[in-house]
């Protein structure tokens, strides 16, 4: 009688363990495989909102070409430059409105080829709005497998003049996904919200990554969707403002193998208990004691894991904010040598830009996986250029009020170069022949919308200035954003006014306390 209670003591106890465990084998894969797929969605939405930008200030080159503004020449050399701005994208060229190619990046003077038949060029032609994907396809420039982003030109009647598209080296994705890629055998992919494959790791196996015809809408409105589907656990995430997702798989059987392996093992004890007690309960033990050792361990390398995430983005953008302040730096010595104050004007305020993206990137090294601290971050920019344009003798007197939220970074970097135009503006115009002002940046967020407000106790506007590069940039940062600017100007001061609808903020608790 008390060997059998004693048996089916055992028995239970086995069972629990090995379900127990079976339900941290798969847990562990869940929590890898959601990592991996955040760190995906990171990294593809930074890239293709830069990328965006680079496309619409491209957007303004080609325009000033067909308008007669500039000529081909300088409409090539301002290609290059924006080229070399955005490392995922390769080619920059356009087409008018016809679908007959003109000057890129890469030729002054290209063949009369259509692109009539492209999707790019009749999606914007039939009045697509925004940024468009376009499918993976091998380049013909450069003979690698790409995918194309483009916007449309528009003339102020909103009348199509051209488009603007970039081509998007697929390895540029492909070689991140296989730097993060974990011993589960983590297969990743970038796709459109079609199905249509842009970027995949490994070649052989993540070619084949695709999802269920209703998962769009299953996908909640933020954060990692999770499912299990064909013998894997995949992690969805979608990126903002773009028809795309990313998509880790894992399969279970990696997981639940070493977990077969542990239960068969601990099933000896069990089957020994049943004919000799002591054995059974010195074995049983030493099951037990294994099996929660060999969990512990499982813990502890999905922390070493994630940790070496974190690691690797936080490189990532420790590399790109040296980058930006090198080339910031570089513009601001070469600064000596040219005459021309207008070029010299130019070169300062472009300095300044790069400045304000690398203070994006310097925020996000401590936390990579986290938000840009706002008050921090405008802080930060304002107080540079005040540091850069005040001259001496003259007060400046500055107010900022920002609020204790997180902003995500594509987010920060727009408001960021909004913030830069702005307080530049008030800096350089409004204290003209004035010893003594006044500068306010006041920033408030709630759940409806974010309100930005740049005063000065100037002199006013004096002129038109709505064609200055400066205006083109503010008015591209106010449309990434969605939201709307409002300036008024007299003799006592200038107020502009951005108001971004939405909660596009979230509280920072850590920073509050």
């Amino acid at each position: 009688m008390a060997a059998g209670a004693y048996g089916l003591l055992c028995v239970g106890t086995y069972l629990s363990v090995i379900l127990s465990d079976r339900a941290a084998s798969l847990a562990r894969v869940e929590r890898e495989v959601a990592a991996t797929a955040r760190l995906m969605r990171t990294h593809a939405a930074e890239a293709l909102a830069n990328g965006g930008t680079v496309l619409r200030l491209s957007g303004d080159a080609y325009r000033d070409l067909l308008t007669g503004r500039i000529g081909a020449e300088t409409a090539y050399q301002r290609l290059v430059d924006l080229s070399t701005a955005n490392s995922a994208i390769g080619t920059i060229w356009a087409v008018d409105a016809q679908g007959y190619a003109l000057v890129s990046n890469v030729d002054l003077q290209p063949d009369r080829s259509t692109a009539t038949q492209r999707e790019y060029y009749r999606a914007h032609l039939a009045g697509y709005p925004g940024v468009h994907v376009g499918p993976r396809e091998v380049g013909t420039v450069i003979r690698r497998p790409r995918f194309t982003l483009s916007v449309a030109v528009r003339d102020g009647a909103g009348q199509l003049l051209a488009v603007a598209a970039g081509g998007v080296d697929s390895a540029f994705f492909e070689s991140i996904y296989a730097s993060i890629q974990p011993q589960l055998g983590t297969e990743a992919a970038l796709l459109r919200n079609d199905g249509e494959r842009l970027a995949f790791w490994p070649s052989a196996g993540a070619a084949g990554l695709s999802y269920e015809p209703d998962l769009l809408s299953r996908l909640p409105a933020s954060g990692t969707f999770l499912t299990h589907a064909d013998d894997a656990v995949v992690a969805v995430e979608q990126i903002t403002g773009l028809p795309l997702l990313v998509v880790a798989r894992a399969p279970r059987g990696v997981a639940l193998a070493a977990w077969r392996a542990r239960s068969a093992q601990a099933a000896i004890p069990v089957l020994l208990a049943l004919s000799a007690f002591g054995l059974l309960t010195w074995l049983g033990l030493r099951s037990v004691q294994e099996t929660e050792q060999a969990r512990a361990d499982l813990e502890k390398r999905v922390k070493q894991r994630t940790e070496q995430l974190d690691l690797l983005l936080g490189e990532l953008n420790h590399r790109v904010k040296n980058n930006l302040q090198l080339v910031s730096s570089l513009v601001q010595t070469g600064l000596a040598s040219v005459k021309d104050p207008a070029v010299t004007e130019a070169m300062r305020d472009t300095a300044h830009r790069i400045a304000a993206l690398a203070e994006v990137h310097r925020t996000l090294e401590a936390a990579p996986t986290a938000g840009v601290q706002a008050r921090e971050y405008i802080e930060t920019i304002v107080n540079r250029l005040h540091q850069s344009f005040v001259r001496p003798g003259q007060t400046i007197d500055l107010r900022i009020d920002a609020p204790l939220v997180e902003l995500p970074t594509d987010h920060a970097v727009a408001l960021g170069i909004a913030v830069n135009e702005l307080v530049t503006n008030a800096f350089k115009h409004a204290f003209l022949g004035r010893d003594h002002g006044t500068v306010e940046v006041r920033m408030t967020a709630d759940a409806t919308a974010q309100v930005l407000t740049v005063s000065d106790d100037g002199q006013g506007v004096v002129a038109d200035r709505s064609g200055s590069n400066g205006s083109r940039i503010l008015k591209a940062m106010v449309q990434r954003l969605g939201g709307e600017i409002a300036v008024s100007s007299g003799p006592t001061g200038t107020v502009a006014t951005l108001t971004i609808p939405g909660a596009a903020a979230a509280p920072n608790v850590e920073a509050a306390h």
